[in-house]
């Protein structure tokens, strides 16, 4: 594994200066040996030369995903977009954390601590991270997501993720719709609603546990852009009926897709116990700890989506940080592996994982 000295995201830098200056020049992609075309797979209309990739964070954008493309990861999300510019939070928005043990459902109601710095990345690395969506000016993005979109070889393919707000379930889905046909101007393959953070309703709970958002956002969007397909992402669901009906809502509104999950909102403390990112109580925990419980709901989404015949793409992601994890998420039954934290800090996870197929 790579040392922590040489990620692809700079942890003391703000996400603009990483975004026009990423720390990762030095890195070199090795020669890929790609499969023969009659092996490749065909998803969501795209012909693809392999079924995994990158999940939205804040390494991808134009400069990450072209490194990202050459490296092996074909499925490739772009960081959540809105349809206008939007301040990140300030320092820290990453923080790496003491954990080094799978999460269970009744461990989410408990304290996560931070640790000063690390050494060397394992399969237990964990980190939290609170940015707030972060955008840059409208004609700035799409610039960098045309600039994404051909920066990919043949066998690849660009979600672009979208977020909107508003007051009213009216407003946050014309914000959605918005900022999804700025993607799709700019060149975007696959849409991605992003209900899973940090999209809170008033009564505080997280926008992919409302049926009715869910299903008049995907709506509107879906009516809005025609033929592109459109996924919904969400969060951690453990209530199976919840699912059952998000599921079933998100298809008959027009989905293509579910990509789950998102990292899981955590309350995570420094060692002096305080708010490790001042007044943000609450963060996103991913990377390592939170693999079993993603893998515990996807496997209830494929469920799902078998028996109710949705025919819905599952998308898969949630604590890959070693190359044979993205097998776990494809054994469960997603159709496409994603990893964010664990290709931040090993970029050459899918080349390793390419490599273990070959052997």
């Amino acid at each position: 594994m790579l040392s922590v000295s040489s990620p692809l995201y700079d942890i003391n830098k703000t996400f603009e200066e990483n975004f026009n200056n990423p720390p990762f020049t030095s890195i070199k992609p090795p020669t890929r040996d790609w499969p023969k075309k009659k092996q490749w797979i065909s998803l969501l209309g795209y012909s693809l030369a392999s079924n995994i990739g990158a999940a939205a964070c804040a390494v991808t954008t134009g400069k990450g995903i072209a490194l990202l493309s050459q490296l092996g990861f074909d499925v490739l999300t772009y960081k959540t977009i809105r349809c206008k510019a939007y301040p990140t939070h300030p320092l820290p928005n990453i923080v790496y954390l003491d954990r080094e043990k799978l999460f269970n459902f009744a461990d989410l109601k408990e304290v996560v601590f931070t640790r000063d710095q690390i050494e060397e990345i394992s399969d237990k690395f964990a980190i939290s991270n609170s940015f707030g969506n972060g955008c840059l000016e409208p004609m700035a993005v799409m610039q960098d997501i045309a600039f994404a979109k051909n920066s990919l070889a043949e066998g690849q393919m660009l979600i672009v993720s979208v977020y909107g707000e508003g007051d009213s379930l009216r407003s946050i889905s014309q914000d959605f719709a918005a900022a999804a046909l700025l993607a799709k101007e700019a060149g975007a393959d696959v849409i991605e609603l992003n209900f899973s953070c940090p999209n809170l309703m008033k009564s505080g709970e997280p926008l992919y546990c409302s049926i009715e958002h869910v299903s008049q956002i995907t709506t509107f969007v879906v009516k809005c852009l025609g033929s592109i397909p459109v996924l919904v992402k969400v969060g951690l669901i453990h209530q199976h009926e919840l699912l059952v009906k998000l599921l079933i809502s998100a298809a008959q509104a027009g989905a293509r897709g579910i990509s789950a999950i998102n990292s899981i909102s955590m309350r995570v403390l420094n060692k002096n116990h305080l708010p490790a990112f001042g007044k943000r109580i609450y963060s996103g925990v991913s990377g390592y700890p939170i693999r079993h419980l993603a893998l515990e709901c996807i496997k209830k989404l494929v469920q799902i989506n078998q028996t109710e015949k949705l025919h819905l793409t599952i998308l898969g992601m949630g604590g890959i940080t070693m190359p044979q994890h993205f097998n776990q998420f494809l054994n469960t039954g997603a159709d496409i592996a994603l990893s964010a934290t664990g290709m931040m800090w090993n970029p050459y996870l899918a080349n390793q994982f390419h490599q273990q197929i070959r052997s």
